[in-house]
Formats: C-alpha cells, structure tokens, sequence
C-alpha cells in the first residue's frame, strides 16, 4: 500500500491508464487514511490530480475527502472539485445524508432509505456496489443512485458487512413497495 500512495500517485495512474486503454471502465475506491499515519500525510490533491483522469466512476465518503483534501467543503463542491481533476462520474457518500453525485449531465442526491440500524460497517462499499451493478445492468442515472442508496441501507440492517445485503430482485421490489426514504 506504501507504494500506491508513496509515488504520488504513478502506480495507479498506470494501472488505471492501462485498465481504460483496454477498453475497460474504471472505478477506484479509498479508505480513510489515519491522520496521523504516512498515508494521511499524502499530498491526496496531487495524488488524485494524476490518477482521476483515468477513472470513470469515483464514490469516496464526505469524511474521507475532507481530510485527504483538507477542506470542510460540502459534498456538491468536493464532487465538482473531482469531476474538474477529471474522473467521468464523481460522488460523495454522506452517511444518512445519502449520495451526491456529478455525473456528465447534471447532479443527483439519492436520500438513504429508513431502516433499523443495527451496525454500518460495509455499507459505503455496499454503496458503491449497488452503484456499480446498477451501471453495469444499464440501468439510468437515478434508478442506479436509488439502488446504490437502497443496497447501503440494507447493509445498515445487519451488523456485519455482508448479511444484511439482500439479492437484487427483493432489493429492487422493497423500493417499488414505497420504502420510505429519510
């Protein structure tokens, strides 16, 4: 992990530039670097100035990007921040906010879905999960956000990061059956 966010970001670049030029669609995903830690000393906007513009699809949390870019910007700001460093679709997840995202055309906010929260471990990658199998059934722009912020809630209803997570089809039913949003 040194190596990735040591170089400043050309190991990533490279797999990324390599990923697209294979015809690929690109989706990078971070973790909240230790503030104290090497990884959270990283000069992040140089690091993503290099990589974004071979991402296609960019979901980091508020929190996470607040700190690796040192502002306490709101979500819209950090997404067009991003969009402008050049990934293709930026978000932000902001917990029981929902999603915001920049996509090419226009912004979108999916609100979270009422749940019993038993735990929230997993449920950002379950999130970004949700988001991408929505783009690769081809669904548009506001069903994929729906189904993102749907499979996050879902997460939310277990302890753990996994079973709480239901199969596409009752995911997608519980959302036609009015589950109600926050």
């Amino acid at each position: 992990m040194q190596r990735i966010y040591n170089d400043g970001g050309c190991a990533m670049e490279q797999i990324f530039r390599q990923a697209r030029q294979a015809g690929l669609t690109t989706s990078l995903d971070m973790s909240y670097p230790d503030p104290q830690s090497e990884a959270g000393q990283v000069d992040w906007p140089a690091w993503l100035k290099r990589v974004l513009p071979h991402v296609d699809i960019f979901l980091p949390s508020l929190d996470e990007m607040q700190l690796m870019l040192r502002t306490t910007a709101a979500a819209p700001d950090i997404a067009r921040q991003l969009r402008a460093w050049g990934v293709q679709i930026a978000g932000v997840k902001m917990g029981d906010q929902g999603l915001f995202v920049q996509w090419p055309d226009r912004d979108r906010h999916a609100p979270c879905f009422r749940v019993n929260v038993a735990g929230t471990t997993g449920a950002g990658d379950a999130t970004i999960a949700g988001f991408l199998a929505g783009i690769l059934r081809g669904l548009p722009a506001d069903e994929t956000m729906t189904m993102a912020a749907a499979v996050g809630a879902c997460c939310c209803e277990a302890p753990d990061a996994t079973s709480g997570i239901r199969s596409w089809n009752e995911t997608r039913y519980r959302i036609q059956d009015g589950w109600k949003t926050l």
